[in-house]
Protein backbone atom coordinates (compact mmCIF):
# COMPACT_ATOMS: atom_id res chain seq x y z
CA UNK A 1 0.00 0.00 0.00
CA UNK A 2 1.41 3.35 -1.02
CA UNK A 3 0.91 6.33 1.25
CA UNK A 4 1.08 9.92 0.09
CA UNK A 5 2.67 12.72 2.12
CA UNK A 6 -0.59 14.01 3.59
CA UNK A 7 -1.45 10.52 4.88
CA UNK A 8 1.99 10.24 6.47
CA UNK A 9 1.59 13.66 8.09
CA UNK A 10 -1.83 12.65 9.46
CA UNK A 11 -0.37 9.43 10.89
CA UNK A 12 2.47 11.34 12.54
CA UNK A 13 0.04 13.81 14.11
CA UNK A 14 -2.15 10.96 15.35
CA UNK A 15 0.86 9.12 16.80
CA UNK A 16 2.14 12.22 18.57
CA UNK A 17 -1.32 12.89 20.10
CA UNK A 18 -1.63 9.31 21.31
CA UNK A 19 1.90 9.34 22.66
CA UNK A 20 1.43 12.65 24.46
CA UNK A 21 -1.52 11.13 26.31
CA UNK A 22 0.81 8.42 27.62
CA UNK A 23 3.57 10.85 28.72
CA UNK A 24 5.92 9.57 26.03
CA UNK A 25 8.01 11.55 23.60
CA UNK A 26 9.18 10.75 20.12
CA UNK A 27 12.94 10.53 19.94
CA UNK A 28 13.53 10.17 16.23
CA UNK A 29 12.88 7.02 14.27
CA UNK A 30 14.56 3.67 14.23
CA UNK A 31 15.99 2.22 10.99
CA UNK A 32 12.65 0.70 10.01
CA UNK A 33 10.87 4.05 10.40
CA UNK A 34 9.06 3.33 13.64
CA UNK A 35 9.05 6.02 16.30
CA UNK A 36 11.42 5.53 19.23
CA UNK A 37 9.79 6.06 22.61
CA UNK A 38 11.56 7.70 25.51
CA UNK A 39 10.39 8.15 29.09
CA UNK A 40 6.89 7.37 30.18
CA UNK A 41 5.08 6.47 33.32
CA UNK A 42 4.82 3.13 35.03
CA UNK A 43 1.30 2.57 33.73
CA UNK A 44 2.19 3.23 30.11
CA UNK A 45 2.96 0.37 27.81
CA UNK A 46 6.51 -0.62 28.56
CA UNK A 47 8.82 -3.44 27.86
CA UNK A 48 11.08 -3.37 30.90
CA UNK A 49 11.74 -6.84 32.22
CA UNK A 50 11.18 -7.79 35.82
CA UNK A 51 14.11 -7.18 38.13
CA UNK A 52 14.78 -8.94 41.41
CA UNK A 53 13.84 -6.41 44.10
CA UNK A 54 16.24 -7.82 46.72
CA UNK A 55 19.25 -8.07 44.39
CA UNK A 56 20.87 -4.73 45.37
CA UNK A 57 20.73 -5.55 49.08
CA UNK A 58 22.09 -9.04 48.54
CA UNK A 59 25.02 -7.71 46.52
CA UNK A 60 25.80 -5.28 49.34
CA UNK A 61 25.61 -8.15 51.86
CA UNK A 62 28.10 -10.15 49.80
CA UNK A 63 30.56 -7.26 49.74
CA UNK A 64 30.17 -6.69 53.47
CA UNK A 65 30.52 -10.42 54.19
CA UNK A 66 33.81 -10.39 52.29
CA UNK A 67 34.81 -7.25 54.24
CA UNK A 68 35.68 -5.34 51.09
CA UNK A 69 35.19 -1.75 50.06
CA UNK A 70 33.88 -0.92 46.59
CA UNK A 71 37.35 -0.68 45.02
CA UNK A 72 38.50 -4.03 46.42
CA UNK A 73 35.21 -5.70 45.50
CA UNK A 74 35.69 -4.44 41.97
CA UNK A 75 39.19 -5.92 41.87
CA UNK A 76 37.91 -9.26 43.19
CA UNK A 77 35.11 -9.38 40.62
CA UNK A 78 37.46 -8.54 37.75
CA UNK A 79 39.97 -11.15 38.88
CA UNK A 80 37.26 -13.79 39.33
CA UNK A 81 35.68 -13.11 35.94
CA UNK A 82 38.99 -13.04 34.10
CA UNK A 83 40.14 -16.30 35.71
CA UNK A 84 36.97 -18.10 34.58
CA UNK A 85 36.36 -16.53 31.19
CA UNK A 86 39.98 -16.01 30.16
CA UNK A 87 38.94 -12.61 28.80
CA UNK A 88 39.83 -9.13 29.90
CA UNK A 89 36.94 -7.24 31.49
CA UNK A 90 36.46 -3.79 32.93
CA UNK A 91 34.36 -3.05 36.00
CA UNK A 92 34.59 0.31 37.74
CA UNK A 93 34.11 0.84 41.49
CA UNK A 94 31.13 3.15 40.96
CA UNK A 95 29.42 0.35 39.03
CA UNK A 96 29.54 -1.85 42.14
CA UNK A 97 28.06 1.03 44.14
CA UNK A 98 25.31 1.46 41.54
CA UNK A 99 24.56 -2.29 41.63
CA UNK A 100 24.07 -2.00 45.39
CA UNK A 101 21.87 1.09 45.07
CA UNK A 102 19.71 -0.55 42.41
CA UNK A 103 20.59 2.10 39.83
CA UNK A 104 22.07 -0.52 37.50
CA UNK A 105 21.75 -4.26 37.26
CA UNK A 106 24.84 -6.43 36.77
CA UNK A 107 25.02 -8.85 33.87
CA UNK A 108 24.79 -12.59 34.46
CA UNK A 109 28.55 -13.11 34.31
CA UNK A 110 29.02 -10.56 37.09
CA UNK A 111 26.24 -12.08 39.22
CA UNK A 112 27.85 -15.49 38.70
CA UNK A 113 31.14 -14.05 39.96
CA UNK A 114 29.42 -12.61 43.01
CA UNK A 115 28.01 -16.08 43.69
CA UNK A 116 31.41 -17.76 43.42
CA UNK A 117 33.02 -15.18 45.70
CA UNK A 118 30.24 -15.56 48.28
CA UNK A 119 30.09 -19.36 47.89
CA UNK A 120 26.35 -19.36 47.28
CA UNK A 121 24.31 -20.33 44.26
CA UNK A 122 23.18 -17.69 41.79
CA UNK A 123 19.62 -18.74 42.54
CA UNK A 124 19.94 -17.51 46.14
CA UNK A 125 21.12 -14.13 44.92
CA UNK A 126 18.41 -13.50 42.35
CA UNK A 127 15.45 -15.24 43.99
CA UNK A 128 13.27 -12.74 45.88
CA UNK A 129 11.66 -15.66 47.73
CA UNK A 130 14.93 -15.85 49.72
CA UNK A 131 14.86 -12.95 52.19
CA UNK A 132 17.97 -10.90 52.87
CA UNK A 133 18.09 -12.31 56.41
CA UNK A 134 17.97 -15.91 55.17
CA UNK A 135 20.56 -14.99 52.54
CA UNK A 136 22.87 -13.47 55.15
CA UNK A 137 22.82 -16.72 57.16
CA UNK A 138 23.76 -18.80 54.13
CA UNK A 139 26.65 -16.65 52.91
CA UNK A 140 29.84 -18.65 52.57
CA UNK A 141 28.18 -21.93 53.56
CA UNK A 142 26.45 -23.20 50.43
CA UNK A 143 29.14 -24.16 47.98
CA UNK A 144 32.27 -26.02 48.78
CA UNK A 145 34.59 -25.77 45.83
CA UNK A 146 35.94 -29.22 45.10
CA UNK A 147 39.65 -29.51 44.74
CA UNK A 148 40.87 -31.43 41.77
CA UNK A 149 42.24 -34.75 42.83
CA UNK A 150 44.96 -36.11 40.66
CA UNK A 151 45.34 -39.85 40.79
CA UNK A 152 48.71 -41.31 40.06
CA UNK A 153 48.79 -44.66 38.38
CA UNK A 154 51.73 -46.98 38.13
CA UNK A 155 53.00 -47.84 34.75
CA UNK A 156 54.27 -51.20 34.06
Amino acid sequence: MLLNMSTLTTLRLFNSQVLSGMNLKLSGTCPIRRPLLVGGSSNSMGYARNRPQLLPGKLRLIREHLQLDHAHMTAQLVSEIESHTKRSIQIKPHWVRNFELGKHEPDLITVNSYSRLAKVTMNLIIDDAVSTEAFRKRLGKELKHKKKVVQHTRKG
